[in-house]
């Protein structure tokens, strides 16, 4: 009995194994679900991955190309870009030899404005400022702004003044206001029909007035107040002139103190005889008794005409102009 079961299992085993390779092998609908969810999500990973990874390579080759741009910076470009974007009409501009002065034509006159501030004495936001004052003065002629770094010597602020401005104007109508750090002086120098306005005296005049500022380290307000008054004069008007009224007074009162004391001294003196007081109190008799008269020789005397005053040189020399300071 026993033996035959366990043959009976034996085929049954048999059975199984030659059955169980040629059988279709299938899964429950919630295992494939879940397999193809699966297979979906890994996907979707290496997409993101993938986009990941061109994002990175997209940001490499924009900051490449940043770094190529640096490298052609222009200077000219920056500023021409610079101005467009803070519209500053009168911003640097810069060529292959440095700074450029000019700043302004005018296209009636033909008459410049440079801005030469070497000691850097403006702030940068009034700058434009001075420059529209500066404008005005081009309906007359040149006008120019200097300033001299207090290391920078120079023996004579006048003379530096001087050369600065018929470097850049000649004889032409100009005028030039510096501020010397250096010598610690403030100058107007003016040539033309400027001069023939702003004259010494003038310039000498409005540097009393505006002195004060420079000395406060006010030289924006100092420069524009320069310029004001040279328009001022220009245009046929007076500008205030206190320091010298305040001479004049100081004049009139020394002069006063001087007559009084030569009064006072005449009238507390004592009295003393003139020479023509003691001639007509000397009494004196001549006679004359025979008198002869004899000719003993001739003198001649020659007097040649004057000679006319023409065909000489005349006087002065040097470029011409003239201008006034004050000390700070």
């Amino acid at each position: 009995m026993h033996k035959k079961l366990s043959v009976r299992v034996f085929l049954v085993i048999l059975v199984i194994e030659l059955i169980l390779p040629f059988a279709p092998i299938s899964f429950p609908n919630g295992l494939a679900a879940n397999a193809q969810a699966a297979n979906a999500q890994a996907a979707n990973a290496q997409a993101a991955n993938a986009q990941a990874a061109n994002a990175q390579v997209a940001n490499v080759q924009a900051a490449n190309a940043a770094d190529d741009e640096l490298e052609d910076f222009d200077d000219e470009n920056f500023d021409e870009s610079y101005d467009e974007a803070n519209d500053d009409t009168y911003g640097d501009d810069y060529s292959e030899s440095g700074l450029d002065t000019l700043r302004y034509t005018n296209e009636e006159t033909g008459y410049e404005v440079h801005f030469m501030d070497y000691a850097d004495l403006i702030p940068d936001d009034s700058e434009d400022a001075l420059i529209e004052k500066m404008i005005e003065v081009t309906e007359y002629g040149n006008v120019c702004f200097l300033s001299n770094p207090a290391d920078n010597y120079v023996s004579s602020t006048p003379s530096y003044t001087e050369d600065v401005n018929y470097s850049l104007f000649g004889q032409s109508s100009s005028t030039t206001f510096c501020i010397d750090m250096a010598n610690r002086k403030i100058y107007i120098f003016s040539n033309g029909e400027i001069f023939d306005n702003v004259t010494s005296a003038y310039a000498n005049i409005i540097t009393d007035n505006i002195y004060s500022y420079a000395t406060g380290e006010d030289y924006y307000t100092c420069a524009y107040k320069a310029y004001e008054q040279e328009l001022t004069i220009l245009a046929g008007e007076s500008i205030r002139q206190p320091m010298r009224y305040i001479t004049t007074i100081l004049l009139a009162l020394m002069f006063a103190l001087i007559i009084n004391y030569f009064l006072v001294k005449s009238v507390f003196r004592a009295h003393e005889p003139s020479n023509s007081e003691l001639v007509k109190n000397v009494f004196s008799e001549v006679k004359f008794e025979n008198s002869t008269i004899v000719k003993t020789h001739t003198t001649k005397k020659y007097d040649p005409p004057s000679k006319s005053s023409g065909g000489g040189h005349g006087g002065g020399g040097g470029h011409g102009g003239g201008g006034g300071g004050h000390s700070f």
